[in-house]
């Protein structure tokens, strides 16, 4: 590699981070907290190119790769792992040859990210969005409240009717039970798991999008942990499934913030080809 080509490289890693800094601020100042990130297909490119998208309701801006944001990025088909190694400043940020005759699962998982709410206020409405508000009954509403959170994010890729079932490798996370390229199935179906338990009368949040039109719906968990949606083609979707709890004292001495919020989505698009 030459000098100009690794000026070119450095120069894009400042972009980026430039840009990520800029939107980050955007969201604070208005008070939006875009905690929401998920994956996306980039289609000015060929389909081996995925953006990470972060965001509100299913819109978002696409951000470059930044190693220092990740915990861990693998691809899994039949079970079988592939770490995925990128480049900082990659745009878009997963570039990877991906067969789409086999039933393919992308797994992102970030690091800890701290926040500090501006009011409670602004906390209190993540919080009832989120179906929470038991867990602000009895707190300091003077107190300005602080936290980490973290993604898990996946997206499945296929081509064909081939499926498998996931093992579980994230500590949160949303499994597919069975595949939404397959025409014969008129319902998606999934499990929201946390370590090995999977998490009962949850409230999931489903968007969908179309070439003209936006949904957002609610599903909640059997008590199995698993919930449905009905498909219809030509319809991208991200259904998204968000905790949130107090720190643990151990949790507050490791993060420094009183809450956590963990947050799992997952993508697929039933007009990718």
């Amino acid at each position: 590699m030459n000098n100009k080509d690794k000026m070119n490289i450095l120069k894009n890693i400042i972009l980026i981070k430039f840009l990520t800094f800029v939107f980050f601020t955007t969201f604070i100042n208005n008070k939006l907290y875009a905690h929401e990130l998920w994956l996306e297909p980039d289609y000015n490119n060929k389909n081996n190119y995925i953006n990470i998208m972060i965001g509100q309701n299913f819109n978002g801006t696409p951000f470059g790769f930044s190693n220092s944001e990740v915990k861990q990025l693998f691809l899994e088909n039949k079970n079988d792992l592939q770490k995925i190694n990128q480049r900082d400043g990659n745009f878009p940020a997963i570039q990877i040859d991906i067969d789409v005759n086999k039933f393919n699962i992308i797994n992102y998982e970030t690091n800890y990210s701290f926040l500090e709410y501006d009011t409670y206020d602004d906390f209190e409405k993540f919080i009832k969005e989120q179906n929470f508000s038991h867990l602000i009954e009895n707190i300091d509403k003077k107190k300005i409240p602080t936290e980490n959170y973290k993604r898990f994010s996946k997206m499945l890729i296929s081509n064909s009717n081939n499926f498998f079932l996931q093992k579980n490798n994230l500590d949160y996370e949303v499994v597919a039970l069975n595949s939404p390229f397959d025409r014969r199935n008129e319902y998606f179906e999934f499990r929201v798991m946390e370590g090995n338990k999977p998490i009962k009368n949850f409230q999931v949040t489903i968007f969908s999008k179309d070439d003209d039109n936006f949904y957002k719906d609610y599903v909640k968990t059997n008590p199995n942990g698993e919930g449905k949606i009905r498909l219809f083609e030509n319809r991208s979707y991200l259904i998204s499934a968000v905790t949130v709890k107090k720190a643990s004292l151990l949790e507050k001495l490791k993060l420094k913030s009183e809450w956590i919020s963990h947050w799992a989505s997952m993508t697929f698009y039933l007009n990718y080809n």
